[in-house]
């Protein structure tokens, strides 16, 4: 039996390095971007136990459905790597409230919402 794992931010960079590792180990891997079109391609390049998931990890309802694509496609989720980050060059003195909410929800938020989601599942 197959393990399925789901990584976030894996269209591209350590994301995909990190897909791209767990596949070649044997898993069914989801690519988790915000990017539909990295994660088209990076689907593409493993192969075919893997596929694309756009989702925008700052956003709670989106991460929750994410996961639940990996569940109805494959059945079942063993691993989730909350990779996704971002970071701010901008300097402490001119950060914008905006700019520090969207660094904290993809950061934080994002890694929340997938352990949240991913715990679900291990208790069901």
């Amino acid at each position: 039996m197959s393990k399925i794992a789901a990584v976030t931010g894996a269209g591209q960079g350590i994301g995909f390095a990190i897909a791209k590792r767990l596949y070649n180990d044997g898993f069914k891997v989801a690519i988790i971007d915000y990017n539909e079109e990295t994660a088209q391609k990076a689907a593409k390049e493993l192969g075919e136990n893997s596929f694309a998931v756009k989702a925008d990890v700052s956003d709670r309802d989106q991460v929750i459905s994410a996961l639940n694509a990996v569940v109805d496609k494959f059945g079942d989720l063993n691993v989730v790597v909350n990779n996704a980050g971002i970071a701010s060059t901008t300097p402490i003195k001119t950060i914008t409230p905006e700019q520090f909410h969207q660094v904290y929800n993809i950061n934080v938020g994002g890694v929340l919402w997938g352990h949240k989601q991913q715990q679900h599942f291990l208790e069901n």
